[in-house]
């Protein structure tokens, strides 16, 4: 049996094992930081002993949660628009948003994981044509992934605070390209979703082509 075919089959085993321990660890991971959201809400309506060590240790976990949406950009605005006080409300659309961006993110690793196995596969089996052809399809969905991997990190970090290093790593490999579509800056926001948008039709149709 070839070494390729060997590498190939632990490359997909490998992707089914990370999607299913990654789905778990996020499914815990959102119920603890949901039940630490609660568990504040409640003791902000009730105001139970503000100064005791209970209290302080509960909301710490949150704190930075609250600080990171009440300076984000939307904050003000959606507050005067509501009439009150939209923290709760925009962190737990934070914690949808993140949510599916770390699906996101499993998934393109998963994916590139399997068609990578898909390569070693072809070229084990002698099919060359093949093979290159799927390592050119994996080579360009490398790149498109890694770009919208950057753009999900911003926006985690840009809504928890999360990630600081990589958040500044990826900023300084993004943001000349996304400001290269709008030097102004006024329409940042709205150029990030659409290349964002943008890059995932590009990876769909890379798919459909190589693979």
């Amino acid at each position: 049996m070839s070494p390729l075919l060997t590498v190939s089959d632990f490359l997909k085993s490998l992707a089914i094992w990370l999607n299913a321990i990654s789905q778990i660890a996020i499914y815990i991971g959102l119920a603890i930081s949901l039940t630490l959201l609660l568990l504040r809400f409640l003791l902000d309506k009730f105001d139970f002993k503000p100064f005791s060590r209970f209290t302080y240790y509960a909301r710490r976990p949150t704190d930075k949660w609250f600080y990171e949406i009440k300076n984000s950009q939307l904050y003000r605005p959606i507050r005067q628009a509501l009439g009150f006080d939209p923290a709760y409300l925009l962190l737990l659309l934070a914690f949808v948003l993140l949510f599916y961006l770390l699906n996101s993110l499993i998934s393109f690793v998963v994916a590139l994981i399997s068609h990578l196995s898909d390569t070693l596969n072809a070229f084990g089996m002698g099919a060359t044509l093949v093979g290159g052809r799927y390592l050119i399809g994996t080579l360009l969905l490398a790149t498109i992934y890694f770009l919208m991997a950057l753009m999900t990190i911003l926006v985690i970090h840009s809504w928890f605070g999360l990630f600081d290093r990589a958040a500044y790593w990826a900023g300084r490999r993004i943001y000349p390209l996304l400001n290269s579509l709008d030097s102004s800056g006024r329409l940042g926001p709205l150029i990030f979703i659409l290349a964002f948008i943008l890059l995932s039709f590009v990876a769909s149709a890379v798919q459909s082509i190589f693979f």
